[in-house]
């Protein structure tokens, strides 16, 4: 075999596998690996099962010697594949339950998961994964505290007269991502939410405008009946511009126009982009000029909350509309640092 065997993961990938095999590695195995891990011990019982199938006793001395190599290269092959598909599929499977685990932790049933990540909506719109990011915030938000956000908005997200985006900004720190994570995860308890991005500065390709818009129209595929239709239709999925603003009126907007009208302004649906000033620094300035500009393009009963640190780039884009503000020296976040430790008091 290959070296360095006693040295590899539990889980072995179709590169360590290659090492594994070494000079026997057979290039027909390669299309059987597709993305899946097979363990370390799985992979050397297939190896050495294939080897033993194909040098056993039934294969020597039958036929002539490239016929004896053939029937040898087959059935390795297909002892390889058997293992590999088996494997493959229990190490899919396990994938699938944790995704769903974390789904679940992120305020997400497994039925809205499967709409949103199980159907193949390439070419069209795919929706981006946040349930990692969005369950780690949860996970950091005490009970009782940030009311004040969460209520205002509730009364925001079912005032038809009100704006229609509503901001929260601070500081770093402050707990903007953490509010709009628990925000979230009740909204979707109540089936008010339609689609959701969070960025994060250390991941730029997923906060690109084109990949953003993207995500959040495969998100509305989901939610919002009607729209995968209607987005399929008018032929949102196949414009391939990089104009920014004719994007969101192709994959967002028009989609949403044409969509007959699931509830009223005082019920609104709402879109959570979280962190904007975490986009790529070339991503920032056409995203802001959306919504500064296309927002009101969007049907009545669909509604924005976006939160952001207080920077002066997108405080100018943004000047139409009021902040709700996360400091740490006002009264409300006061409240909460009590609340949190009147928790330390009776843990400890």
């Amino acid at each position: 075999m290959g070296g360095g065997v006693s040295s590899l993961p539990a889980e072995v990938s179709l590169a360590e596998a290659k090492e594994l095999a070494g000079a026997k590695w057979q290039p027909a195995w390669e299309e059987k690996f597709a993305e899946a891990k097979i363990s370390r011990d799985e992979a050397l019982r297939c190896w050495t099962e294939a080897s033993r199938g194909a040098d056993g006793p039934a294969s020597k001395g039958a036929g002539p010697p490239d016929e004896r190599k053939k029937k040898k290269s087959a059935t390795a092959k297909a002892l390889w594949q058997k293992g590999v598909a088996k494997v493959g599929w229990i190490a899919h499977a396990k994938a699938r339950a944790a995704a769903i685990e974390r789904a679940q932790r992120a305020g997400i049933s497994e039925q809205l998961y499967e709409k949103l990540h199980g159907v193949d909506r390439s070419g069209v719109a795919e929706a981006l994964d946040f349930s990692a990011i969005i369950a780690e915030k949860r996970g950091q938000h005490l009970p009782g505290t940030r009311e004040w956000v969460f209520e205002a908005v509730m009364r925001w997200r079912t005032d038809p007269e009100a704006a229609k985006l509503f901001w929260l900004v601070g500081g770093g720190g402050t707990g903007k991502s953490v509010a709009a994570a628990e925000l979230l995860a009740r909204l979707l308890d109540k089936e008010n939410v339609a689609a959701w991005h969070f960025c994060k500065h250390t991941e730029p390709a997923r906060s690109a405008p084109a990949t953003l818009l993207r995500s959040l129209a495969g998100m509305l595929c989901a939610t919002v009946d009607g729209f995968e239709e209607a987005l399929r239709e008018g032929g949102g999925g196949d414009n391939a511009t990089d104009k920014v603003d004719e994007l969101f009126q192709a994959l967002i907007a028009e989609p949403l126009q044409n969509v007959g009208a699931p509830r009223g302004a005082d019920d609104a649906l709402v879109l959570i982009v979280d962190a904007l000033d975490e986009l790529p620094r070339d991503a920032l300035q056409p995203v802001l000029s959306l919504l500064a500009t296309e927002l009101k393009t969007l049907p009545p009963w669909i509604k924005l909350v976006v939160t952001s640190r207080d920077e002066a780039q997108i405080k100018s884009a943004m000047s139409g509309y009021t902040p709700s503000e996360l400091r740490v020296d006002e009264a409300r976040n006061r409240q909460d640092v009590r609340a949190y430790l009147t928790v330390l008091a009776k843990e400890h």
